[in-house]
């Protein structure tokens, strides 16, 4: 989102996420901008390209539970919902 702001949302972004990440009225605020912009949709698309990446280049390792425990671990981390 930082990428596509003017100048002076782009200030107001950081300043809300550095100075009033504990203030709920503006971090909802801010994940709402984030939300109808289309942020929360291209980072998870941009996870589930990091996953299958992932996934291609273990599947490169001899098959073992190494490999397997770690093809769990990307897998458990892009699907788990909290």
């Amino acid at each position: 989102m930082l990428n596509h702001s003017d100048f002076i949302e782009k200030r107001w972004i950081i300043n809300t996420v550095k100075n009033h990440h504990n203030d709920a009225a503006k971090v909802s605020k801010l994940i709402d901008k984030v939300v109808d912009r289309g942020g929360i949709a291209y980072a998870h698309e941009k996870m589930l390209e990091y996953r299958q990446k992932s996934l291609d280049i273990l599947q490169s390792f001899s098959e073992n539970n190494f490999r397997k425990s770690l093809e769990q671990l990307v897998i458990f981390t892009t699907e788990r919902t909290t």
